[in-house]
């Protein structure tokens, strides 16, 4: 019986250090498992608090998106009426143009008419001064007289050429 009790208290020795064993890996094991759990804890947090700041860039990039499309439609809109203008001024230009041509045309005419008039003039007046010279003026009569005629005076001068 001795013998028994000594078997018994060994074993339940070694059942007592198997068990201490036994928890100390099932304790080892909690541990690791808890903290492996608080790893991934604090990973998902992380992957959250990316995921949320990508939406606020997406979101934020869109609206920046958005704003330059309107910009850019204003700016088309303001090259089409700026194009416009251009084509209206191109056409006033063109037509100046026209008007300046016709009017330098017109110009040049009336110098060449101009010319021609003077030199017309100026036969005219050499025609006149040979005639003149070849008749000299003579005064043949030149009466001063005063009359009354209604209460005026009236002075009578004659001039004449042969």
């Amino acid at each position: 019986m001795l013998m028994n009790i000594k078997e018994d208290i060994s074993s339940s020795a070694k059942n007592s250090s198997l068990n201490s064993r036994k928890e100390e890996a099932s304790l080892y094991a909690a541990k690791s498992y808890d903290q492996l759990l608080r790893k991934l804890e604090e990973e998902a947090r992380e992957h959250i608090r990316i995921e949320q700041q990508l939406k606020l860039y997406i979101d934020s990039t869109e609206e920046q998106i958005e704003e330059s499309e309107i910009i850019i439609g204003q700016l088309k809109t303001t090259i089409k009426n700026k194009s416009e203008e251009i084509n209206i001024l191109k056409e006033k230009l063109k037509n100046s143009e026209d008007k300046y041509k016709e009017l330098k045309q017109k110009i040049e005419e009336l110098e060449k008419n101009g010319s021609l008039v003077g030199e017309a003039l100026e036969h005219s007046h050499t025609q006149l001064t040979a005639s003149v010279e070849k008749k000299p003026l003579k005064i043949i009569e030149v009466t001063k007289s005063k009359r009354t005629v209604n209460g005026n005076k009236k002075v009578r001068n004659k001039l004449s050429l042969e």
